[in-house]
């Protein structure tokens, strides 16, 4: 599998796994984390704090997901500025 190692904090790439780290530990620091969850966690040696130099894997499926979800949202951009256009030249 091609692996991408992702410094976070350099590029500000989010992935789905540094979102549900971030959530995990979140739960962990304010008490709120289920007994069962936590014992689960504790089990494969989760992380509960945040190493400095934390990096995040990346999978080249993910990548091609990401482009995807970008060029999806620039079609929708510019068809809306196609609609924003539209409206402008109708109303002249």
């Amino acid at each position: 599998m091609f692996l991408f190692q992702v410094k976070h904090h350099l590029l500000g790439l989010n992935t789905d796994i540094e979102e549900w780290v971030t959530e995990e530990r979140k739960l962990f620091i304010d008490g709120k984390m289920p007994k069962e969850n936590h014992d689960r966690l504790k089990a494969f040696k989760f992380p509960f704090k945040k190493d400095k130099n934390e990096t995040f894997n990346i999978t080249s499926s993910k990548i091609w997901e990401l482009i995807d979800k970008l060029q999806k949202k620039r079609e929708t951009f510019e068809a809306k500025e196609r609609e924003k256009t539209k409206s402008i030249h109708k109303q002249e």
